[in-house]
């Protein structure tokens, strides 16, 4: 016995190089993994294969209340709990002292009791990993033990430190060991977005940043131990911007086009600087533009065949952000009976405008005899004339709008109940 209990020592003091105790040691937390070998197994010079480990959880390490110089060594998790008292080292560069454990290999005459005697890393508290090894003698023989441990590593894997987000964003985090059992806390800034016990090693959680101003916004992860002790903590800065979205206002979703119809584009949350524009039809590029505010393109509808077809816009703002939006129309370019063709020459699509604007607007194959337009912007009636003529100039103050994208629309129905309507986008800049 004395032969394999001096092998031990021997073992265990090529693996940690003996130095001075700390001497105020600050309390820590480790992974833990530990296993117990059956009477007459030797502790290798490898730590135990997985096959081996009798359990694993999370070790904590702390001054010692009652003995200074000394620490306090406690672990739960899966296999069970534990605790031991170390002293500072021997002439042998070791600590001494005595550990219980949870769980042990039974011996054919009793469940065995402490050796007395384990052997602990000197640098405890300030080091990156330690092994706690020695014997548990039973009735009738000696089982031996092995325990390995490394920091826990609390951390926040996504988003990065100050990193600029918007919409929904997944918040990453990870702590402790997979199987052990911790309650993780996410807040942002002082509120709390996430609060359970997490037994995965890490979670993942859907934030909406749309819950908060946007600004600069502190998010911290904090882990604790099943009984609700702190363990550790961590956080990153990140900045929330107004989240970018794409959106075609004309031509409506469902619209039967036909010629040359009007697509305007627009944007919101693309902050300061332009914006790209660009335009599909069922998947081929028609348009592409850049501007601080909306844009226009008229599409001639005769490109494509008659028919289902599908618009699909693509942005991208100065920040490299992007989104899209999608609109389905029907292209009848064979023009149904009793429908006017609608056009505006004044004033041009996507044209910036101020104070009274005038509206050229044109209807073809009318009867003539009484034609009523109605000039509409962002579905507000603004002018209404009727005349015997195809064309009207019809005015609207364009100070009773925001500055900004507006959509005009025009219909006109004349003396035989024959109608039609058109669209065209401008923007406000009084």
């Amino acid at each position: 016995m004395k032969t394999y209990r001096f092998a031990l020592i021997a073992f265990v003091a090529l693996l940690i190089l003996a130095a001075a105790w700390p001497a105020q040691a600050q309390t820590r937390y480790y992974n833990f993994t530990w296993s117990t070998h059956s009477f007459g197994r030797q502790v290798s010079s490898d730590p135990p294969a997985q096959g081996d480990t009798t359990g694993f959880g999370i070790a904590r390490v702390a001054p010692s209340p009652d003995n200074p110089g000394g620490v306090t060594f406690t672990f739960n998790g899966t296999g069970g709990g534990g605790h031991g008292l170390f002293q500072p080292p021997d002439a042998s560069g070791l600590a001494q002292g005595e550990v219980e454990f949870p769980t042990r290999v039974d011996v054919a005459t009793g469940a065995g009791t402490p050796a007395g005697l384990k052997f602990f890393g000197p640098s405890l508290t300030e080091a990156s990993q330690f092994i706690v090894a020695g014997f548990f003698r039973g009735q009738g023989g000696t089982d031996s033990f092995w325990g390995a441990a490394s920091p826990l590593v609390t951390a926040i894997a996504n988003p990065l430190w100050n990193a600029s987000v918007s919409g929904t964003v997944n918040v990453k985090v990870e702590a402790g060991l997979p199987g052990v059992p911790l309650i993780y806390r996410i807040a942002v800034d002082d509120t709390l977005i996430f609060d359970q016990t997490v037994s995965d090693g890490s979670a993942t959680v859907a934030w909406d940043t749309k819950t908060v101003a946007v600004g600069s916004h502190s998010l911290s992860f904090e882990v604790h131990d099943t009984d609700g002790t702190a363990i550790d903590s961590a956080f990153v800065p990140v900045v929330v911007q107004s989240a970018l979205t794409a959106s075609i206002p004309v031509p409506a979703e469902g619209a039967t086009v036909f010629n040359t119809a009007t697509v305007s584009m627009a944007s919101s949350g693309a902050g300061s600087g332009s914006v790209t524009y660009t335009l599909f039809v069922d998947g081929g590029q028609v348009f592409t533009g850049a501007t601080t505010g909306g844009i226009a393109f008229d599409w001639n509808t005769r490109s494509v065949a008659d028919g289902s077809h599908t618009l699909r816009l693509d942005i991208v703002d100065s920040a490299g952000r992007t989104a899209s939006a999608t609109r389905h129309v029907t292209v009848a370019n064979g023009v149904p009976a009793g429908t006017l063709n609608i056009a505006f020459t004044a004033p041009a699509a996507g044209e910036t405008v101020t104070g009274v604007v005038w509206d050229v607007i044109w209807v073809e194959s009318a009867s003539g005899s009484s034609n009523t337009f109605t000039l509409s912007v962002d579905g507000r009636v603004v002018a209404t004339r009727t005349t015997s003529g195809r064309m009207v100039s019809v005015p609207w103050n364009s100070h009773a709008f925001a500055n900004g994208p507006h959509t005009m629309s025009a219909t006109v129905k004349d003396g035989t109940g024959n109608t039609g309507s058109g669209s065209r986008s401008v923007n406000v800049g009084n």
